[in-house]
């Protein structure tokens, strides 16, 4: 069995079991772009410049879905180690969306898997497009990490002031300061 892709134009592609998203989506845009280019009255050689994808900002969307999924099956743990039925099937709901949100996107708009760069810098599968969109997926968790601590930190400073232990020396190892507060 194949899998099968209708063309805007109607065309269907076929391509074998084992053709990855990546793959598919290359043989399409080669095959769009060659019959773009026979139907043009006028062609005029010119050297191609590679093209810049912009996958950083396109990735973004795709890093919160993957932070929604992440959150949704959290819930999901409490709610079924608490015992809360509610709490475990709304994980259940917000996990399943974002997964269902993040395949449509997916679908669209293939992600450049490390197997699938091509060369460094030129080029549309670039390890620099790797890297732009990688960056672009983790972002939305690296803003919640950094403001997590942020937060914690501040919560952190709050308490200690309130149990005087605002004038300890500072120790550079973290966690180290809260294990030493029994200590002296």
């Amino acid at each position: 069995m194949s899998k099968t892709v209708v063309l805007p134009n109607g065309l269907e592609v076929s391509f074998p079991d084992n053709a990855t998203d990546a793959e598919m989506s290359r043989a399409i845009g080669k095959f769009m772009f060659e019959s773009r280019k026979a139907s043009s009255p006028t062609t005029t050689a010119q050297p191609a410049q590679p093209e810049a994808t912009g996958k950083f900002f396109k990735s973004i969307p795709k890093g919160l879905d993957k932070v929604q999924m992440m959150a949704g099956a959290g819930l999901d743990v409490i709610g079924e180690a608490t015992g809360l039925e509610g709490l475990e099937k709304y994980g259940e709901a917000v996990a399943k969306k974002g997964e269902a949100d993040l395949a449509v996107k997916e679908a669209l708009d293939p992600s450049l898997r490390l197997k699938d760069v091509k060369n460094i810098v030129r080029g549309q599968q670039s390890f620099v497009d790797y890297v732009q969109q990688s960056l672009g997926e983790v972002l939305p968790s690296m803003g919640l990490s950094i403001g997590g601590g942020f937060a914690g930190a501040k919560a952190g400073a709050a308490v200690g002031a309130k149990l005087g232990l605002g004038a300890t020396a500072a120790i550079p190892i973290p966690g180290a300061r809260v294990a030493g507060l029994g200590i002296g």
